[in-house]
């Protein structure tokens, strides 16, 4: 009901990394697509949306954002040389 009801806009102007989970919705990741004038990276959780965190889900989870912080700052540094 929430995202129902959830009215933004404007642009992001940032990479959006997206853990998403079967039970988003089309719709919904192609709302945050078209939020950004940069990057859309989608990578595949564990989980349902209101598992993510879960005990039995976060180490897998957890790796999923070191490697998307690992390659922010590899980008980061790239860019800095």
């Amino acid at each position: 009901m929430y995202m129902e009801n959830l009215t933004n806009s404007g642009l992001v102007e940032a990479n959006i990394h997206n853990i998403v989970v079967d039970t988003v919705t089309t719709l919904l990741k192609k709302k945050w697509i078209n939020t950004t004038s940069k990057a859309y990276i989608e990578y595949n959780g564990i989980g349902t949306h209101d598992e993510l965190l879960n005990p039995e889900y976060i180490q897998e989870n957890v790796e999923i954002i070191k490697q998307i912080l690992n390659k922010i700052k590899d980008k980061a540094f790239e860019e800095m040389v």
